[in-house]
């Protein structure tokens, strides 16, 4: 075959010279039998981690599912990914994971906050209260024709807020720190790390401590300190 498009029918016709039940004093008798292959195409579908918003420093993770290109041997490329405000764009995105059994497909775009003109087209530069749009060209839907395939993710910044277990402490016991802040969520791929300082009124140096965060994406950490009546080493 040259080309089949959708809706069309691939037909299969199969001759036997010895058809069942055909022996005879003439010979054997032929039949034929043919069947048709119905060409069908989908819809694909995308979806975006995180799903709605992010803060200005990200690699988000686009994920496509076409069953049209099951069994492509040849790249994927997503058409683009656009930011609103700073007009930002990276194009012509190659999938990075491929289960090609399916025809799901996955591409990473980092984006990072604008602060000089833009000189790379593999990161997206993006404002605190951007929009970002990320186009997919389905090239035959379900009806055979093209279609374009749209998710629209918020850029936002937040405020980073602090609280305990509780309000009051013993010496030797443990502090429980949680911090959120969705802008120290900076790979939705990974566990991130961030690293506060603890200090007291009556030592005032401190010291940093690892809050790790609660799961990928969700710009929650979470570790622990101690309360000592000596000066404490580093990490406690």
């Amino acid at each position: 075959f040259s080309r089949v498009n959708a809706s069309q029918f691939i037909k299969i016709r199969y001759m036997d010279d010895a058809a069942l039940g055909s022996a005879s004093i003439t010979g054997l008798s032929r039949a034929k039998a043919t069947a048709n292959i119905v060409v069908g195409s989908s819809t694909g579908q995308a979806s975006v981690i995180p799903a709605t918003q992010t803060g200005p420093y990200n690699t988000i993770v686009i994920s496509m599912t076409d069953s049209d290109h099951a069994f492509n041997k040849t790249n994927v490329v997503l058409d683009k990914v656009v930011s609103e405000v700073t007009s930002d764009e990276v194009n012509s995105i190659i999938a990075i994971k491929a289960n090609r059994t399916i025809g799901s497909f996955s591409f990473n775009v980092t984006i990072t906050f604008a602060t000089s003109a833009d000189t790379s087209n593999q990161v997206l530069e993006v404002n605190a209260t951007d929009k970002i749009h990320v186009f997919y060209t389905d090239r035959l839907d379900d009806a055979g024709t093209v279609r374009i395939i749209e998710k629209i993710l918020n850029v936002a910044t937040n405020n980073g807020v602090i609280s305990a277990d509780k309000a009051n402490y013993l010496i030797n016991e443990y502090i429980t720190i949680m911090i959120t802040d969705f802008d120290a969520n900076r790979d939705s791929r990974v566990r991130e790390f961030i690293r506060p300082v603890v200090l007291t009124d009556s030592w005032t140096v401190g010291t940093n401590i690892t809050l790790q965060e609660t799961a990928e994406g969700s710009g929650v950490f979470i570790g622990q300190v101690q309360i000592t009546d000596t000066f404490p080493g580093a990490g406690q």
